[in-house]
C-alpha cells in the first residue's frame, strides 16, 4: 500500500508538534524567546 500524501503530511504535522511539546517542557524559556523576538520584529514591520 503508498501511503497517500495527506497521511504524511499528517505524520509530519504530529511530529512537529510532539517536538515543540517536548522543547515546551524541556527548555520553557525557549518560547519566551521566540515569542518575544517575534513580537519585536512584527512591531518594527507596523512603525
Amino acid at each position: 500500500m503508498v501511503p497517500r500524501r495527506g497521511d504524511f503530511l499528517e505524520f509530519l504535522g504530529l511530529v512537529l508538534a510532539a517536538g515543540a511539546l517536548v522543547l515546551v517542557v524541556v527548555r520553557p524559556e525557549l518560547p519566551e524567546a521566540l515569542m518575544r523576538a517575534l513580537s519585536s520584529s512584527t512591531a518594527g514591520l507596523v512603525r
